[in-house]
């Protein structure tokens, strides 16, 4: 239940669950205090409300990613090459950052400097996992994770046509 009450000129505003972190905030206007607070009673009602964002700053990227491997990743068809694929992104120093660091501008680092080693197809199929990671920490495992730091990572397009050179004697083979 929410709680608004004005104090010193502000409007001051309470969410309360039973079982959650309480909330609260302080607003100018009664009207966004109103809005704020149906808000996070709406989170509270989905199971969404959490104000312990703590385990951010206490969890790595490598941690998130060795979870996601050995549960989520072992029940997959392609487990095997997924796992390959999760281990070596491992010993990248990105998985080193902190998940309350973690931000869109890192992964793009990380795209393009994978960019010089491998096509864009591979780069996307190393990345589909660790997007689903975010979702599924978020969603699954309640890591309060607010924004999914490769949905606006952008990719570049896939084009993997093979660029081949025709030997001197290969053309007249082709012509006759």
């Amino acid at each position: 239940m929410a709680s608004i009450r004005k104090r010193n000129g502000k409007w001051q505003v309470q969410v309360r669950r039973a079982g959650q972190p309480t909330l609260a905030k302080t607003f100018g206007f009664k009207s966004d205090a109103d809005q704020w607070a149906r808000q996070k009673e709406r989170e509270a009602d989905q199971g969404h409300l959490t104000n312990d964002r703590r385990c951010l700053r206490s969890h790595t990227l490598g941690e998130l990613v060795v979870r996601y491997r050995d549960t989520v990743s072992v029940d997959k068809k392609g487990k095997d090459i997924e796992a390959i694929v999760l281990t070596a992104f491992l010993r990248h120093p990105i998985c080193s950052r902190r998940l309350s660091e973690l931000r869109t501008e890192h992964f793009a680092a990380y795209r393009d400097e994978r960019l010089q080693e491998i096509k864009p197809a591979s780069l996307k199929r190393q990345l589909d996992p660790i997007r689903n990671m975010f979702e599924i920490a978020r969603d699954e495992w309640g890591i309060p994770i607010r924004e999914n730091p490769l949905a606006k990572l952008r990719l570049p397009p896939l084009n993997n046509r093979r660029e081949r050179r025709l030997r001197e004697n290969a053309g007249a083979i082709i012509h006759h």
